[in-house]
């Protein structure tokens, strides 16, 4: 896959992630995105060489899930 290829497919995931944060953790859209950003899994999302951006939305909003069981912060910084 093209890098503008990888850059389409993580414009619909990433949406696709912070509306499910949303709804799991009662956020705001801003605060689910910037879990998003800041999260991990997120910036590894970012780096195209570990293909996280061919995984689903699903897959990758649980182990942002993860990343919040391992770092609360994450979590409490949204609050």
């Amino acid at each position: 896959m093209a890098a503008d290829t990888h850059h389409l497919v993580k414009s619909i995931l990433i949406p696709q992630v912070v509306s499910m944060l949303m709804e799991i953790y009662s956020i705001s859209e801003n605060e689910a995105i910037r879990i998003v950003y800041t999260s991990p899994t997120g910036k590894c999302l970012d780096d195209d060489s570990l293909g996280l951006y061919g995984q689903s939305a699903h897959y990758i909003c649980g182990l942002i899930e993860k990343d919040i069981q391992r770092n609360p912060e994450l979590l409490k910084e949204a609050g």
